[in-house]
C-alpha cells in the first residue's frame, strides 16, 4: 500500500469509524414518550386548569425522573419526581402554548405541547372523564370559577344521581 492510500486509510479508521459508532449509538436511543391526559389541545376552560400526564421510557431502565409543566417558555410552573403527573395550575384569561415535559434517568427529555384557552367567565370546567367514563372507579377532575367573587370558589359538588 503506497504512503498516500495508507493515510487516507489511517484517517478513515481515525476520524469516519469513530462518528459513525456515536451516530449509530445516538440514533439507537430512544427519548421518553409523554402521554397528556388532560387538558386536551385546543381546548378553551376556566382557572385552575387540570393537568393529568404520564411518560415513559423504554429505552431507560432506571425510568423517569420527573414530569413538568411550563406555561410559558422558561416557566416551570409544577414537577413532580416519577412518571406521572396530576396537578392544578392557576392561569389568567388567555391563550397558552404549554409544554408537559418529562426527563428520563438516562439524559432523554420528551416534550408535548398543549395549546389551551383560558376564559374569564363564571363557571365549572369538568376535565375528567372525558368521553366514556365505563371504568370504574371514575375518575373526576373539575375546576370552578367566578371573577366577580373575590374570595373564590368555597366548594365543588359532585351528584352521581338527582340529588344524591
Amino acid at each position: 500500500m503506497d504512503t498516500h492510500k495508507r493515510g487516507r486509510f489511517v484517517f478513515a479508521c481515525l476520524f469516519f469509524y469513530p462518528a459513525l459508532l456515536v451516530l449509530f449509538s445516538l440514533a439507537a436511543f430512544a427519548a421518553p414518550v409523554v402521554t397528556v391526559i388532560s387538558p386536551k389541545v385546543g381546548s378553551s376552560a376556566g382557572s385552575p386548569v387540570f393537568y393529568e400526564a404520564y411518560a415513559v421510557s423504554s429505552e431507560c431502565s432506571k425510568g423517569i425522573s420527573a414530569v413538568g409543566v411550563y406555561t410559558a417558555p422558561g416557566v416551570l410552573a409544577f414537577t413532580t419526581s416519577g412518571a406521572h403527573l396530576e396537578t392544578f395550575i392557576p392561569l389568567q384569561a388567555g391563550t397558552y402554548n404549554t409544554v408537559v415535559q418529562a426527563w428520563d434517568n438516562c439524559g432523554g427529555v420528551a416534550k408535548s405541547n398543549v395549546v389551551i384557552k383560558i376564559n374569564s367567565t363564571a363557571g365549572v370546567t369538568v376535565y375528567l372523564p372525558s368521553g366514556n367514563a365505563d371504568d370504574s372507579p371514575v375518575h373526576i377532575a373539575a375546576s370552578a370559577q367566578n371573577p366577580a367573587c373575590a374570595k373564590g370558589i368555597n366548594a365543588i359538588r359532585i351528584y352521581s344521581a338527582s340529588n344524591v
